[in-house]
């Protein structure tokens, strides 16, 4: 996925464009890098050497390479490590979630609707934090996506999270799985 020049010739992120082959018509699958007022190429950009026409070539991206960008300003794309993870793959990553303080699962791809398999898998990484955390009863997954409802993500709620996120220390983040830490009152 690449960004597209706007009508001020800057870089609009968002946008998907075709890069120019030899005839100068767009050519679809590639992926196209826009360069900045000053002439080089913004960071973010995927490009190549320039065509026959004397135009920017880019080089192709597969469409799992580009379901994979990130969403710019997204949280979830983002992906901050404050709080303790649980588990990472290449389908989605569990922490404590910032705002309740609970386990959440996240898919590593920004959109809301993962494949059957995709979910059974993240489900199955969410309940094991949840056991990790809550024991085996007394917990339930929420795929409510309340605070940020274009990106999949879901919930493994005790009974006293509401109460508990404002009167707990939040945990950090040490690495991947291991012993779960909070930060001191």
């Amino acid at each position: 996925m690449s960004a597209a020049n706007g009508p001020s010739g800057r870089e609009r992120a968002g946008t998907v464009s075709a890069a120019n082959g030899p005839s100068g018509r767009e050519r679809a699958g590639t992926v196209s890098a826009a360069n900045g007022p000053s002439g080089r190429e913004r960071a973010g950009t995927v490009s190549a050497a320039n065509g026959p026409s004397g135009r920017e070539r880019a080089s192709t991206v597969s469409a799992d390479e580009a379901a994979m960008a990130p969403e710019p300003g997204c949280e979830l794309c983002e992906a901050a490590r404050f709080t303790h993870w649980y588990h990472e793959d290449d389908v989605c990553w569990v922490a404590d979630c910032e705002v309740c303080d609970t386990p959440m699962v996240v898919w590593r791809r920004h959109g809301t609707e993962p494949s059957a398999d995709n979910v059974e898998h993240m489900l199955g990484r969410l309940a094991e934090a949840g056991e990790a955390r809550f024991g085996t009863e007394g917990w339930s997954i929420d795929r409510t996506m309340r605070q940020i409802p274009s990106h999949f993500h879901a919930h493994c709620r005790d009974p006293r999270w509401q109460t508990r996120r404002w009167s707990s220390s939040p945990s950090r983040y040490t690495g991947v799985g291991g012993e779960r830490r909070t930060l001191e009152p």
